[in-house]
């Protein structure tokens, strides 16, 4: 049903930003480009990306799955859309243009994830001014990110069971260790009380988490009810009621994108439901115009 709308409501350039398992079904159903695809998600696949290659042999590599991670894990909703705007109008254009400059991955990635917060037409000077980019080499990245490209985002419910994963890529430490987040998922086992199989608990009374206090409690069926806790808690806590399902995550990650679109489904302020089936939504920017 999404791949439908999205062939019988997008313009043809439209490109369809999706978990990479699902690239070749979008490609194929919905007539539409796509971020990912099975054949090239790999970083396992460089080897077999020659010269011969008709596709530039770096593309994509890890960061593109890190810059789609990043873009669900960032509590900053205008970071978020800009970075898949990024990714539909440029791949990884831009962040291939950094590296070049810069000659080192991690820095690379920093440095773009800075400049994708800074305003547009302000972003040259801001390479320049706090990275000593040349000038020519900071006018074609912000020419890059100033690319647009209409583009869709698809999630679904099973990328519940992905959040771990996208929450520690999304926020990988380029200069040390990256800490696993805590991301717990369970089933919702009893109503009254509240209980779910990892061990949430709410009696009407204290919020717990296998016996430590929970900061806030979301129940989730249509508009989310907030049921306060402990405010000196790390730990929030969503029962989404018609999905049967319970989240468990870290409070840095409360406002994230992930949050936003995948477990309360509100679009965060700059994306848009269009079309809704089952457990499958189709978001697209609301943030700037669409490109004809």
């Amino acid at each position: 049903a999404a791949a439908d709308y999205i062939r019988e409501n997008t313009s043809t350039g439209t490109v369809v930003i999706c978990n990479w398992v699902h690239g070749h079904f979008f490609a194929f159903m919905a007539e539409r480009p796509v971020n990912f695809d099975g054949r090239l998600a790999y970083i396992e696949t460089t080897p077999w990306r020659g010269a011969d290659y008709p596709l530039d042999p770096r593309v994509p590599g890890v960061y593109r799955e890190y810059w789609q991670d990043r873009a669900l894990a960032t509590s900053d909703p205008v970071l978020s859309a800009e970075i898949l705007s990024m990714l539909a109008s440029s791949g990884d254009d831009a962040y291939l243009e950094v590296l070049k400059n810069e000659n080192d991955p991690a820095t690379s990635a920093i440095i773009l994830g800075d400049v994708l917060g800074v305003k547009r037409g302000e972003r040259a000077d801001y390479l320049i001014e706090r990275y000593g980019f040349h000038d020519g080499t900071a006018k074609k990245v912000e020419s890059i990110l100033n690319r647009k490209s209409d583009y869709v985002l698809v999630t679904y419910d099973r990328l519940i069971d992905k959040g771990y994963w996208i929450l520690y890529y999304g926020s990988w430490n380029f200069t040390g260790k990256t800490e696993g987040p805590l991301y717990s998922t369970g089933t919702i086992t009893s109503l009254a009380p509240l209980r779910s199989s990892d061990g949430l608990v709410y009696d009407g009374g204290s919020v717990k988490f296998n016996g430590v206090n929970v900061s806030r409690l979301y129940l989730v069926n249509g508009t989310p009810r907030i049921i306060e806790g402990d405010p000196d808690s790390d730990i929030v806590a969503f029962a989404l009621l018609q999905r049967n399902r319970t989240v468990i995550l870290q409070r840095k990650y409360e406002g994230s994108m992930f949050v936003r679109l995948v477990l309360l489904g509100d679009g965060g302020g700059v994306f848009r439901a269009v079309m809704r089936s089952g457990d499958v939504t189709v978001w697209e920017p609301i943030h700037e115009e669409k490109t004809k």
